[in-house]
Formats: structure tokens, sequence, C-alpha cells
């Protein structure tokens, strides 16, 4: 297994907060494959990066090597946009043009 050993119960915790189903059988398949990504990321904190100057996203204007580059305006074009029944016409489950899905907390 790997290093940061997550245990059984805590996999069923994160299968549960994900709405997952996980097979007894899986537990410990998911115990390995989880427990490599937790340590992938935990690597990333080794990662020597260098930090941009504060004000580097405050400015419509982005700096390159050769010139400036004035950002475009945020616009929005109504002709690439989708109706309500369009962008809910192939809903499972819809009500009064908005979508249904099921719940995420039971009781």
């Amino acid at each position: 297994m790997a290093k940061s050993g997550l245990d059984k119960a805590q996999v069923e915790h994160v299968a549960k907060l994900a709405s997952l189903d996980i097979s007894s059988k899986d537990i410990t398949k998911a115990q390995e494959e989880l427990s490599k990504m937790v340590d992938y990321v935990g690597k990333m904190s080794n990662v020597k990066v260098h930090s941009p100057r504060g004000d580097a996203f405050m400015s419509n204007q982005i700096q390159s090597s050769k010139n400036t580059i004035k950002a475009r305006a945020d616009k929005v074009d109504s002709s690439e946009c989708l109706s309500q029944d369009e962008a809910t016409s192939n809903a499972k489950n819809k009500h009064d043009g908005l979508f249904m899905v099921p719940p995420i907390f039971k009781e």
C-alpha cells in the first residue's frame, strides 16, 4: 500500500461523500488507488515554483516579451446562447424549465 495508508473507514467515508457504491471486494483496490492519489498530491507541496508579482493578474493588459496585448472585453453573444427549452431538452427530469436532480443529502 502507498505511504498515506488510507484505511477502510476513510475510503468508505469518501465513497459515501461521493455517493459511490463500492463493494467490499473493491475497497482494497480503492484504498490502494486513493492512497496513490493522496501521495501524489502530497508531492506537489515539494515542487519549487516562483510566485508571480502580486499585481500580475490585476490588469486588463497581458505583457508579452515583444508587445502588450489588450485583453478582449467580456461580452455575452446571445446568438451563441441556448434558450431554456434548448438547454433542458435532453434532461431526464425537469420541472418548470429547471433541471431536477436527486438530493445529495439523505436523512
